[in-house]
C-alpha cells in the first residue's frame, strides 16, 4: 500500500470513524458493563484490522513481531488494558456526544 494514495482518505475517514466509535460504544456503556464494552470493542477492531489488511492484500511480518514482542506487550497492557478501562469507564459516566466534543477540543492542543 502506498501511503501517498491513500493518505488524504484516511485523513477523512479517522476522525469520521472515531466519532462513530465513541457514540457507539458510549451506548454500548449504558446498557452493558464497562468491561464487556471493551472486551466487544476490541474484538470488533481486530475483525477490522483483518479486514482491512486483506483488501489492502498487507502480510503480517512475524520476525518483525518477534524482534518487537517486548513493545507490543507494553503497548497492549498500558494502552489496550488500562486505556479501555479508562475511557469506557468514563463513557459510562457521561453521554456520547459530550465525550467527542471534549476529545476533539482535546486534540486541537496537541
Amino acid at each position: 500500500m502506498k501511503s501517498k494514495n491513500y493518505g488524504l482518505l484516511f485523513a477523512i475517514l479517522s476522525p469520521l470513524l472515531s466519532s462513530i466509535g465513541t457514540i457507539l460504544s458510549a451506548a454500548a456503556v449504558k446498557i452493558l458493563s464497562p468491561l464487556f464494552a471493551a472486551s466487544i470493542a476490541g474484538i470488533f477492531g481486530s475483525l477490522i484490522l483483518l479486514f482491512s489488511m486483506t483488501f489492502f492484500k498487507e502480510k503480517i511480518n512475524f520476525s518483525k513481531l518477534k524482534e518487537n514482542i517486548r513493545d507490543i506487550l507494553g503497548m497492549l497492557l498500558t494502552r489496550g488494558i488500562f486505556g479501555a478501562a479508562a475511557i469506557t469507564i468514563g463513557l459510562s459516566m457521561t453521554d456520547g456526544i459530550k465525550a467527542i466534543f471534549f476529545s476533539k477540543i482535546c486534540a486541537w492542543f496537541y
